[in-house]
């Protein structure tokens, strides 16, 4: 019984230096009346209060619990031997720290004290509150753009699509490849942008057509890194209609050119201010003029009128 004394008395003794002389913030906490129970050199330095003033404390007049759930959480971490949690505490300079708790039961013949563990984790979680900040912001600007848009990985497979596009091509499309849901052909197009190496932060601009049922778009690519990967951010302009009225003023245009020339008739323009005319090759072939020799001017062809 005597050794086992003696054994005992040497693990608490070496228990108790540890605890004192570690660097880690260190806490012994009774479990029934939350007071803090004993405080090693780390935790006064930290909290900025004497090992005395620390043990006449409760853990609630170091945390601050900005709800009554909060409360009852931390009771229930106490009472459930729960482990890690991260609240707010109030040091003796009334500065406010972010503070990791780790704890676990600890008992000896007389007692059962709850042994905790404190980690300053202010900077580390502002770090992660503005990384948070950041992804919701990028995340909410990349949704609310007008235009359709996604991400791709170099092999072409969908990472991401804002919702423009989530909502005509449906959310099962991320994951698949890029030209299995917009090529009408199911091909990868001829002038991929990802055949080539891409760079990050350059934009290139490709216009293709036969995507989502025959339309055509102006497409922006620009090389970035998401979720640790390179990636390729697409933008897409639909100017189907732009292409179509372009085709249609075309076609309006050789129809004008193949009446003129059958019906002998000349289209002019007038340029008020320069005093300049601006012929078609119909009109010098009617006034038998040469280009290189025609002044342009008003003057000019008034003389010819006459």
């Amino acid at each position: 019984m005597q050794i086992e004394a003696e054994k005992l008395k040497e693990s608490e003794d070496k228990f108790r230096t540890m605890f004192q002389n570690h660097n880690a913030v260190m806490f012994l906490i009774d479990p029934l009346t939350n007071r803090i129970v004993d405080a090693n050199i780390s935790a006064c330095k930290f909290y900025r209060y004497s090992h005395q003033q620390l043990c006449s404390m409760k853990i609630e007049d170091i945390f601050i619990f900005e709800t009554e759930l909060e409360y009852n959480l931390l009771k229930k971490t106490i009472t459930d031997n729960q482990h890690k949690t991260i609240y707010k505490h109030k040091l003796g300079d009334g500065s406010i720290r972010m503070v990791e708790v780790d704890s676990s039961p600890l008992e000896t013949k007389k007692d059962r004290f709850f042994f905790s563990i404190m980690y300053d984790v202010t900077e580390k979680k502002k770090a992660e509150d503005a990384l948070i900040e950041s992804y919701e912001f990028n995340e909410s600007l990349l949704q609310t753009i007008p235009l359709g848009m996604q991400i791709v990985d170099e092999q072409g497979q969908i990472l991401f699509l804002n919702s423009k596009l989530r909502d005509e091509l449906g959310i099962d499309s991320v994951g698949k490849f890029c030209w299995e849901v917009f090529c009408d052909s199911k091909k990868r197009c001829e002038n991929c942008p990802l055949d080539s190496s891409f760079k990050f932060g350059v934009t290139t601009i490709t216009e293709t057509n036969g995507l989502l049922n025959g339309r055509f778009f102006q497409i922006y690519h620009t090389g970035m890194m998401y979720d640790k990967k390179r990636a390729l951010l697409e933008i897409f302009h639909d100017v189907t209609a732009i292409k179509n009225a372009e085709k249609v003023a075309e076609e309006n245009s050789t129809r004008l050119t193949l009446a003129t020339i059958a019906g002998g008739i000349g289209v002019w323009d007038y340029d008020i201010v320069n005093d300049k005319l601006l012929w078609d090759d119909q009109m010098f072939s009617i006034y038998g003029i040469n280009e290189s020799e025609f002044s342009a001017s008003n003057s000019i062809w008034q003389k010819l009128m006459k």
